[in-house]
C-alpha cells in the first residue's frame, strides 16, 4: 500500500492584477486528511487546471482594463486579449504579457476594440467603396469634407464620397431617396424636399461649400445658398473614378459607421489611435476609444448581414 499524502493546503486564490496569492499555511485545527497517492495525483491535477484557468481568465480581464486591450478571436472560437499593432493583408502584429507575436490574418476572425453600445449618429455618409460612415456634423469647402464624431474629427476628399444622407426623413421621402440614391449623375446634385409635402427632387449643379446652415450650390452658373432644411441628401460626383482596393474587412465604430479597410495600424501614433487605410483610397485616424469592431473575412469580402450584432440605439439628433 503506497504511503499516505497530507493534504493539508488551501486553493490559491486568484486576487487584483491577475497575480496568485501564495497558498496560506494549514490551519492546526484544521482536521487532518488522508489519501493514497493515486487519488492525490488526481486531486493535484484538477487543482491545477483550475488554478491555470482561473488565472488566465483574470490576467485577461486584468490586461483588458489596465492596457486597453483588444480581444483577439481566431476562427477556431479561441479568443485571447493582445494590444493591436497593426492589421495587414497576410500579418495581424499583436503585443502580449510574452512580446511581440504575429498571427496569420487567415486565421483570425474578429478584433473586438470595445463592449460598447452602438448609438447611430445622425448623418450617413456613402463611401464609393459601398462602406458607409455615421457622423454628428459635417461642413465642406468643396474638395474636402470635414466629418465630426463626437470630439473626434478628421477630412475626406470629396472623390471618394458617393452621396450624404441628412436626417429629418419621413419612409416616403426615404424611398424616394434611395431611388435618387441609385441614380447616374453627371454632376453633383441636391435631392431637395418640395414644399407642402413629401415629394423630393433633384437639382443638378456643383456643391461649392457645406455649413450648419446651408449648402451653397452653384445653378447654371449662378450660385445659390440652399437651406440644409430643404435637404433630403446631397450626390457628389467626379469624372476621375478610381478603382478601390479590395478589402480585408469590415471596421465598426460606436456611431454605426461600416467602413470597408484594407490595412490598420496603431505603430508611431500617439497613444489611444488608430490609424486605418479605406477600400476608397482615404486614410483616418481614429481613438481606439471609438471602435466597436474589425470582422476579418477570409475571402477579403464580408457582407453586412454577417457582421455579429452589437446593442443599437437610435440617435435623431442634428
Amino acid at each position: 500500500m503506497n504511503n499516505p499524502v497530507l493534504l493539508g493546503y488551501e486553493r490559491p486564490r486568484c486576487v487584483a492584477r491577475g497575480r496568485l496569492q501564495p497558498p496560506s499555511e494549514p490551519s492546526s485545527q484544521r482536521p487532518l486528511r488522508f489519501k493514497t497517492s493515486s487519488q492525490t495525483a488526481i486531486k493535484v491535477g484538477l487543482a491545477v487546471f483550475v488554478l491555470l484557468v482561473s488565472h488566465q481568465a483574470s490576467s485577461t480581464c486584468f490586461a483588458q482594463q489596465e492596457t486597453n486591450a483588444s480581444i483577439i478571436e481566431l476562427k477556431g472560437g479561441i479568443e485571447f486579449a493582445a494590444k493591436l499593432s497593426s492589421v495587414q493583408q497576410d500579418v495581424v502584429t499583436v503585443t502580449t504579457d510574452a512580446g511581440v507575436k504575429e498571427l496569420a490574418t487567415e486565421q483570425i476572425s474578429r478584433i473586438a476594440f470595445n463592449d460598447t453600445k452602438i448609438v447611430e449618429a445622425a448623418i450617413l455618409i456613402l463611401l464609393k467603396d459601398g462602406g458607409s460612415l455615421k457622423c454628428d456634423r459635417i461642413s465642406s469647402d468643396g474638395e474636402l469634407l470635414s466629418v465630426a464624431q463626437a470630439e473626434s474629427s478628421f477630412s475626406l476628399n470629396t472623390k471618394v464620397v458617393e452621396a450624404i444622407l441628412l436626417p429629418g426623413l419621413n419612409a416616403e421621402q426615404l424611398s424616394g431617396w434611395e431611388n435618387y440614391a441609385k441614380e447616374e449623375v453627371t454632376s453633383d446634385a441636391l435631392i431637395v424636399k418640395k414644399p407642402g409635402g413629401n415629394e423630393l427632387t433633384r437639382i443638378d449643379g456643383i456643391v461649392l461649400a457645406i455649413s450648419s446652415s446651408d449648402v451653397r450650390f452653384d445653378f447654371g452658373g449662378q450660385e445659390v445658398p440652399v437651406p440644409i432644411a430643404r435637404i433630403a441628401g446631397i450626390r457628389f460626383f467626379t469624372s476621375q473614378e478610381s478603382e478601390a482596393s479590395l478589402a480585408l474587412g469590415v471596421l465598426q465604430d460606436r456611431f454605426g459607421s461600416n467602413m470597408n479597410v484594407t490595412s490598420m495600424s496603431a505603430t508611431g501614433l500617439e497613444a489611444g489611435r488608430i490609424k486605418a487605410e479605406l477600400a476608397c483610397g482615404a486614410t483616418i485616424r481614429f481613438p481606439e476609444a471609438d471602435l466597436v469592431a474589425f470582422t476579418i473575412s477570409s475571402d477579403a469580402g464580408v457582407y453586412l448581414a454577417d457582421l455579429k450584432p452589437n446593442k443599437i440605439e437610435g440617435r435623431a439628433s442634428f
